[in-house]
């Protein structure tokens, strides 16, 4: 957002924003850095056993779920409160 003011607010107005940007930015950008092949692939085996530990996840809080909805017992609401009182 600031180096869009700046460029909104230049003294040379008729420059465009492509080159207010390599004027401005490019040079500082250096080269771009490759990863290393190892780290790819050491990423790639973390992610998949990641994926594959979510369906285990999500049995657990289903678990939890279904073990909190049996220990506060029914749900108490309108409907039940009347049903007592017969």
């Amino acid at each position: 957002m600031a180096v869009l003011a700046a460029f909104m607010l230049r003294a040379d107005a008729k420059q465009s924003l492509p080159d207010y940007l390599d004027e401005r930015i490019a040079k500082s950008i250096g080269a771009p850095v490759m990863p290393d092949p190892r780290d790819v692939k050491g990423f790639d085996e973390f992610y998949a056993r990641h994926r594959r530990g979510l369906a285990i996840e999500r049995e657990a809080v289903k678990s939890l779920d279904r073990a909190f909805s049996v220990a506060e017992g029914p749900a108490l609401g309108p409907e039940a409160e009347a049903s007592e009182d017969l």
